[in-house]
């Protein structure tokens, strides 16, 4: 999760975007005494999607603030509904539109490979990479609204599981600090991937 935040700004990228669809990387050198070595993340969209952009990060936020909420349950599940992920984000509800647009981000968030490379040296002087390869929620159920029940458009149907390895270092206090509710007021994406 500390580098979720720390990299959002890498990671969701601006919905205006160009090749949204298409896989990019990221690269900075790692310093070790006299050593420079090289570490990258890498995005990968699922085959016909988009990369998560900002509109995914306000959603996945306030994925968070319900996990938050509700315990910080240690199986990292998430029940919402939609329109009550809609209010805490602070968009206005248009009945199936919004359902349709928090559906295809929970989609992105689970179906878009994070590929951290980190580069080290071990005493001995031989460069070791470790490769990690996750996902930010490992499983997400979303009904769609139109086969939903009068009753259940407004309950929490929904559910996504957030990756074990995000939630412990969650339980484990390795977050980047966040005022949640002054990440609402910002609406331009520019703004809120310096944030």
């Amino acid at each position: 999760e500390y580098n979720i935040g720390k990299f959002a700004g890498i990671i969701f990228a601006s919905p205006y975007a160009k090749n949204l669809d298409k896989p990019r990387t990221h690269e900075w050198n790692v310093k070790r005494g006299d050593d420079e070595i090289t570490a990258s993340l890498t995005i990968t969209p699922h085959y016909g999607m988009q990369t998560p952009t900002t509109t995914t990060l306000r959603i996945y936020l306030a994925l968070l603030q319900i996990w938050s909420h509700n315990g910080k349950p240690e199986d990292g599940i998430v029940h919402f509904s939609a329109r009550q992920l809609a209010t805490i984000i602070g968009w206005k509800w248009s009945g199936s539109d919004t359902a349709k647009r928090i559906s295809d981000h929970v989609s992105i968030l689970k179906s878009t490979g994070l590929t951290w490379i980190l580069s080290y040296l071990q005493a001995n002087g031989v460069l070791e990479r470790k490769v990690s390869d996750i996902s930010i929620l490992s499983s997400s159920e979303y009904s769609e609204r139109k086969i939903l029940f009068k009753e259940e458009r407004f309950t929490p149907v929904q559910r996504v599981r957030f990756n074990p390895d995000l939630v412990d270092n969650m339980l484990k206090g390795h977050v980047r600090p966040l005022n949640y509710e002054a990440l609402k007021a910002i609406s331009n994406d520019t703004t809120l991937n310096l944030y």
